[in-house]
């Protein structure tokens, strides 16, 4: 059976699967319940331009969920992709799914509210790109971001125990370690029983936009809000850089499972980001393995000083139009022509 999810009392029904599906460690924080019911009623519902239209396919104990919506160009999208790392269905992994995704592409062929497709940041194995890039005929795959992460074990010297590294890389690191010994890491969360730090974050945003390093849509209100719903769920914890200048950084770090993810950083000083990483490894000593996940982005400063895993995500295009095409195919172009300029430019 398949079914259009259009409002929130509809949401709730399947609230329940949804739930017992996302306690796999393979769905990320981003395809969770509270996730996509918060980022919808923060941002989506007070707007009569987009509607929600998640896809709920069932057969007897087995279920995918498809949380997407229609925005204001008919083009289905996965719900606050804008911000979301890595995007995907929620599904059993172990089973086949493929009689769900042919009636999830039919039921899209068939609604005329659906004039396209646009569903990005998802990873390689992601049921989702592979099934539709094929029943979805005439599709357009292409790279769209990549992520990287650590695989941290519990130990009393972070940087001895990345033996991934070469020794060069572990002695930079040791080096920096000492240079900036008067920073302080302090890390706020619900289960502490701390407040969600909201000035501390509007202070540095402030800061950004004013000397310039962001617009000033970035991180507003509406996203404070969201993150502050997140944090009281006990889906984030907020790292927070200071010195004796006051505070330099901020780290919002969502929590899901076995994974830690840098989700927002505002900071004063570009150094700060690193800082506040080397402390975080340093200082936070967990009992068990985790995954500190650096999110979409593989800047230098990431990739150069951590040697993290990589990984790229990929984006799925499809129209009902041969204008819509063109359209599609442009926007595809324009991303690839703007990634060779940016690889040009730091040659």
């Amino acid at each position: 059976m398949i079914e259009i999810i259009k409002d929130l009392e509809e949401l709730s029904r399947i609230a329940p699967f949804w739930r017992r599906l996302e306690v796999d460690d393979n769905m990320r924080i981003f395809q969770t319940y509270n996730w996509n019911r918060s980022a919808w009623e923060s941002f989506y519902a007070s707007n009569a331009r987009a509607s929600l239209c998640i896809i709920h396919w069932s057969a007897g104990e087995d279920h995918v969920i498809l949380p997407t919506y229609i925005d204001g160009k008919g083009i289905l999208r996965f719900i606050y992709d804008e911000d979301s790392d890595v995007c995907d269905a929620v599904y059993e992994k172990s089973r086949n799914h493929h009689i769900a995704y042919w009636e999830m592409a039919k039921k899209i062929k068939s609604d005329l509210r659906i004039k396209g497709v646009w569903l990005q940041k998802m990873r390689g194995e992601s049921e989702v790109l592979n099934y539709l890039s094929v029943l979805l005929r005439g599709g357009i795959v292409a790279k769209d971001n990549a992520f990287s992460w650590l695989n941290v074990v519990p130990s009393s010297d972070f940087i001895a125990s990345q033996t991934h590294m070469k020794s060069k890389d572990r002695s930079d690191l040791k080096c920096f370690k000492r240079q900036v010994g008067g920073y302080r890491l302090r890390v706020v969360s619900k289960s502490a029983g701390d407040a969600f730090p909201a000035d501390a974050l509007k202070c540095l945003r402030d800061a950004m936009c004013r000397d310039g390093r962001r617009d000033y849509a970035y991180f507003q209100n509406d996203s404070l809000d969201f993150a502050s719903k997140i944090y009281n769920a006990s889906g984030c914890d907020v790292a927070l850089l200071e010195s004796d200048d006051g505070l330099q950084a901020a780290n919002i770090l969502l929590k899901k499972d076995n994974r830690m993810l840098s989700w927002v950083f505002l900071y004063k000083d570009s150094k700060a980001s690193t800082i506040l990483y080397l402390k975080y490894f340093c200082e936070q000593i967990y009992f068990k393995p985790y995954i500190f996940d650096f999110g979409v982005g593989v800047y230098s400063y990431k990739i150069g000083t951590f040697r993290p895993c990589l990984e790229l995500t990929h984006s799925l295009r499809w129209s009902k139009s041969l204008m819509g095409y063109l359209s599609m195919l442009m926007q595809t172009n324009i991303r690839v022509v703007k990634d060779i300029v940016k690889a040009i430019r730091e040659k």
